[in-house]
């Protein structure tokens, strides 16, 4: 049998080929690979890592303002709230919960007191303390169309949709605007079956907001249905 002879590649020196990578050539791709790898990455946390990052920093800094500010003057409903609100946004319901009280305690009347006390107990899910927040806000501001609307998510999300779409209506004679209170009208409907006033309720709200995605998909949903 004839021998066989490795082909030459001329411009190596007359050497054999080899299908072997040279083991600086692999280090090299290796490194590189690397280094593309982490500056794709940090282009990608950018918006996402670091933006977060930046957002909790903003809000622990609030925090200790707000603290320092009520350390300051601890009589002060509004500096209350204020603390409160960062506990909530910091997720610290209970914390904001006490605010809330404290300055509820200095003013009895004190609207956002009660309002934000309704926000709290929500994010525990204290549904009847948040709807008597709710109702101690109405007798104080009854012309804001914000304590209606959260006691008509409450009663969505309770199951008690009559009361819900009650709740919503009386939002709604006062801010004709929100879309989100006639998506969350919608959503009472479409609970109770009747689909047509649901569909009516989403479109409804497309109008006011084109971007409400939630509204979207529920209309393509019921669409669908009827189809």
């Amino acid at each position: 049998m004839a021998e066989v002879t490795p082909a030459v590649d001329q411009s190596h020196g007359g050497k054999p080929k080899s299908d072997k990578v040279h083991p600086l050539y692999a280090y090299t791709v290796i490194v590189a690979s690397t280094v593309l790898i982490f500056f794709v990455g940090i282009l990608i946390g950018k918006n996402f890592f670091w933006e977060n990052w930046d957002r909790r920093a903003f809000a622990e800094r609030q925090l200790e303002i707000a603290l320092e500010q009520v350390k300051a003057d601890p009589k002060n409903p509004d500096k209350l709230v204020n603390l409160g609100w960062w506990y909530l946004r910091n997720g610290e319901y209970n914390k904001a919960v006490a605010e809330y009280q404290k300055a509820i305690n200095l003013d009895s009347q004190h609207f956002p007191a009660y309002f934000n006390l309704g926000l709290a107990y929500m994010q525990v899910e204290k549904w009847d303390l948040a709807l008597d927040a709710f109702d101690r806000a109405i007798l104080i501001q009854p012309r804001s169309y914000a304590p209606y609307l959260n006691k008509g998510i409450i009663y969505n999300h309770i199951g008690e949709y009559e009361k819900a779409i009650e709740e919503l209506k009386k939002a709604y004679e006062l801010n004709r605007g929100q879309a989100e209170i006639v998506y969350n009208i919608g959503y009472a409907y479409e609970k109770l079956g009747n689909i047509e006033e649901a569909i009516y309720q989403y479109q409804a709200a497309l109008q006011f907001d084109p971007k409400y995605e939630e509204a979207r998909k529920a209309l393509q949903r019921l669409q669908g249905r009827n189809q």
